[in-house]
């Protein structure tokens, strides 16, 4: 596994270090062995390090890594995990290797949680999406940021009518929630124009006011 093999770094080849100290990183057969004061010692290697190798190493807004690679040991969840100062860094096969940042990092992080979760990422962040919003896709759903609602998470048969309607460009705008239960036992998602309602296995867009009156009245 390219990504996150669990064999440790041989002996150091060489035996240098590079850096300035009292930080510096050291180099192995297998990968590397990266320290700092405040992060300690941590192997950098794989998929996951050519990765962080794009984003700048330690000079990068990642910095230093915070943790080595480990799974969740959730069943189902074969994702490869990395940990630095700036974000994270998730592996999985066939998607390979992708940094999580900023404010889509911490929804990713917080409530549905990145284990067993929204789990790996399956792109970079998009950025420059309508009205400067951002936003990534994951085995377990999708995220997406604007400046006026901040990062919300969508998945299943919601997250797919949502990016079928043309995703940030949608009618709908972007969600202003996360999804949540209707009195009938269905599920909806809330947007800045409307509300998407999933019942019975049928999916439908109340748009306009008819999608804000049904958000008002709380479904």
């Amino acid at each position: 596994m390219d990504g996150g093999s669990s064999a440790s770094p041989k002996a150091a080849t060489d035996g240098w270090a590079i850096g300035l100290n009292p930080s510096g990183y050291t180099g192995h057969q297998r990968g590397f062995v990266v320290y700092s004061p405040s992060t300690g010692a941590q192997v950098s290697r794989g998929a996951i390090r050519t990765t962080y190798s794009k984003l700048g190493y330690e000079k990068g807004k990642f910095g230093y890594p915070v943790s080595g690679e480990f799974k969740s040991g959730i069943a189902f969840d074969n994702t490869v995990y990395q940990q630095y100062q700036g974000g994270w860094i998730t592996w999985a096969a066939p998607l390979g290797a992708y940094p999580i940042s900023g404010a889509i990092r911490s929804r990713w992080q917080a409530g549905q949680g990145k284990y067993g979760g929204f789990n790996a990422a399956q792109t970079d962040e998009m950025t420059g999406l309508k009205g400067g919003g951002a936003g990534q896709r994951f085995n377990g759903g999708l995220i997406y940021w604007s400046p006026k609602t901040g990062a919300r998470g969508m998945d299943g048969p919601i997250g797919s009518v949502w990016l079928q309607d043309g995703a940030d460009k949608s009618r709908l705008g972007y969600p202003v929630t996360e999804e949540y239960a209707t009195p009938n036992g269905g599920q909806a998602q809330s947007f800045q124009n409307g509300v998407i309602v999933y019942t019975n296995r049928n999916v439908s867009i109340l748009s306009g006011a008819i999608g804000r009156k049904y958000f008002a009245e709380g479904g």
